[in-house]
Formats: structure tokens, C-alpha cells, sequence
């Protein structure tokens, strides 16, 4: 629900500003590419996190009083990889936004993104494990090693595996455990690394933009 909204809030964020024009004024203004991107990112991220966080803050109060208490390092893990997911799909949506030539093309790119982390991605997996030779039609082969280590591995390129990794990784997991051929470095690795890159390709894609 929440990477859906993330989406939903940044889907023609770029287009919309192109249309109005309003984008002309924006770079008028003596602030560079990357700050304006950053700062739609950052600004959206807000938009959606708000909600998000007291979300969190209310299920955490509820599972407290249901008697459990997470590790503090977990409730830690909880909010702030929370916040970095959304974060993550705000920037991989604005590069959607910034190339559509259309409202209905930046809301298709969007619906096709959500689709594509949280439905398809599992027939990519099933895809991928059966193409490397293992047998996915048995009976609980989802506890099959080989099968798991193709998961976890597959999982680290999409930011709502990321975030339940590295959840994993706050609340009972150290840095040298392996997680199925993932280990912790690798989690943290992901969790810096993409929202990062998003970033980055939704500037260099502003740049390219010759009419901006």
C-alpha cells in the first residue's frame, strides 16, 4: 500500500510542471539539476512518509500491547527503512515521470512499476530459478536452498525485499550471518545503493531533457 502511494503522489510530478510550464521558472532559479530532483524526492518522500510513520508508530503500539517488544535496534530498523523504501520509489518514479509525454503514460508507467515490484516479481524469480535448473513445481520447494539463494539474491533489486532484509537484519540478524547466499553487508549495500542510483539516473534523464 504504501509503495503504491509513493507512486501514486510522484507518478506526474515532472510532467505536470512541464505542462504548466512552471518548470521554466523552477530552473530560473540559480539552484542546480541534482538539488531540484533531490529535493522533489526528498519533499514527496515527506508527503507519503508522514502518514506512513504514524502507521508504524500505531502498529508498533498495538504489537507492544500484544506483548511483544521489539529489540530498540529493530524499531530503529523499522522506521527508518521504512522511510528510505518510500524514498527509494519516489526516485525510480520521478525518472517514469520526467520521460512521459503524457499524463496517461506517466500513470501507466506507474501502475506498471507497482505492479512489477509487488506481483510480477515473484513469476521473475520463479522464472529464474527454473531457468537455472531448479525445480519449482514440487512440493515445498520454496525451502529449497539452491531455490532460496536465487530469492534473496533476485530480491536485493527490489526496495520492499530490501527493506524486509534489512528489517531481518535489525532485529536478529548480524553482519557476518548469511541469509540464504545474502549477507548483512550486502542488505546495507542495497539499501545505500539504490535509492542513490534512482537519484542519479532521475537527474541525468533531467538533464537530457532538451526543452527543460
Amino acid at each position: 500500500v504504501v509503495s503504491l502511494a509513493a507512486i501514486a503522489v510522484s507518478s506526474d510530478n515532472i510532467y505536470k510542471e512541464r505542462q504548466s510550464n512552471t518548470i521554466s521558472l523552477l530552473l530560473s532559479r540559480p539552484i542546480s539539476r541534482e538539488s531540484i530532483i533531490l529535493g522533489k524526492g526528498i519533499g514527496l518522500t515527506g508527503a507519503v512518509g508522514a502518514p506512513a510513520v504514524v502507521a508504524m508508530l500505531v502498529g508498533l503500539i498495538l504489537m507492544i500491547k500484544g506483548g511483544e517488544t521489539p529489540r530498540i535496534l529493530a524499531i530503529g530498523g523499522y522506521m527508518v527503512l521504512g522511510i528510505v523504501m518510500i524514498m527509494t520509489i519516489v526516485f525510480l518514479q520521478l525518472c517514469f515521470s520526467i520521460i512521459a509525454r503524457s499524463g496517461a503514460e506517466s500513470v501507466v508507467y506507474g501502475l506498471g512499476v507497482w505492479l512489477l515490484l509487488t506481483l510480477v516479481w515473484t513469476l521473475i524469480i520463479l522464472a529464474t530459478a527454473f531457468a537455472l535448473g531448479i525445480d519449482v513445481t514440487t512440493e515445498n520447494y520454496e525451502h529449497n536452498e539452491e531455490f532460496q539463494s536465487v530469492s534473496t539474491k533476485i530480491g536485493l533489486l527490489n526496495p520492499g525485499y530490501v527493506y524486509q532484509y534489512g528489517i531481518g537484519l535489525a532485529g536478529e540478524r548480524t553482519l557476518s550471518v548469511d541469509l540464504e547466499g545474502v549477507t548483512g553487508w550486502m542488505v546495507i549495500w542495497a539499501v545505500l545503493f539504490w535509492p542513490m542510483f534512482y537519484w542519479r539516473l532521475a537527474v541525468w534523464l533531467f538533464n537530457k531533457e532538451r526543452y527543460l
